[in-house]
């Protein structure tokens, strides 16, 4: 999705450039990362959220 007005950015309040947000099918953050990535740490992150929501049910 762009954002070319800002809006998504400041309703979400968006403070530094890169910053990763993964959003589930129901719309809800999961996870928020500001900064760079490394390789393999969204990855492993998102692994983990989905071991911890297996977990749960």
């Amino acid at each position: 999705m762009k954002d070319d007005d800002g809006a998504i950015s400041v309703a979400f309040g968006v403070a530094k450039v890169p910053e990763t947000w993964v959003i589930d099918p129901n719309g809800f953050v999961r996870l928020r990362i500001i900064g760079e990535l490394t390789e393999g740490f969204l990855q492993e992150r998102i692994d983990m959220m989905r071991t911890a929501g297996e977990q749960q049910s």
